[in-house]
């Protein structure tokens, strides 16, 4: 880095792409090491402050994304940890984490280049496919259940399929009772 250099818009991070063989290794310091390169480039345009310079930071098969089950790097996922730190405590670097397809897709130079260039607020994106994902919360269609019943004498309790998963989530039917002491009965509305 060149302090002052007026040409620096940016600087695109594409070392942890040099990490996959390591996941396949299972290199227990591939992690840190990855996370580390990041931090140091962090530092540096820190300490040049070059106005309105950006950082992307690129990784590949960090993040699920597309709702398809894949293996997810483990030593690139600490990465968008990190870069969401970064935005919190130096929101003027405006980085954004751009993850490609784990699987190698022929067009990857042309979409990243393209979101590079492209003017926009995203800060976190992902390309499965072909196909370009931003996270998004949406509302989901509020399912019939006891849960959603009008009636106030039903009960109901929320379940999980599977111990440690928050995706399966359900409300299932209960048969209601009495607080005991040191219990309190909250009716929902």
């Amino acid at each position: 880095l060149v302090a002052g250099h007026p040409a620096l818009r940016g600087v695109v991070h594409l070392s942890c792409l040099n990490e996959q063989a390591s996941d396949a290794n299972q290199q227990p310091e591939a992690p840190a090491s990855t996370c580390e390169s990041v931090l140091h480039l962090t530092q540096a345009l820190l300490r040049e402050q070059p106005a309105g310079c950006r950082i992307w930071i690129v990784t590949r098969g960090a993040q699920p994304a597309g709702g398809v089950q894949q293996h997810v790097s483990v030593s690139q996922a600490p990465v968008w940890g990190l870069c969401r730190t970064i935005a919190a405590e130096h929101p003027e670097l405006c980085p954004v984490v751009i993850d490609l397809d784990p699987s190698e897709t022929t067009n990857e130079v042309d979409q990243l280049w393209a979101e590079i260039v492209a003017p926009g607020a995203e800060d976190q994106i992902a390309f499965r496919g072909g196909i370009r994902f931003v996270p998004r919360l949406t509302r989901l269609p509020l399912a019939v259940s006891t849960a959603a019943s009008s009636d106030p004498s039903s009960a109901a309790r929320l379940e999980t399929s599977e111990r440690g998963v928050l995706d399966n989530l359900c409300w299932r039917p209960m048969t209601r009772r009495a607080p005991n002491a040191g219990e309190v009965e909250i009716q929902v509305q």
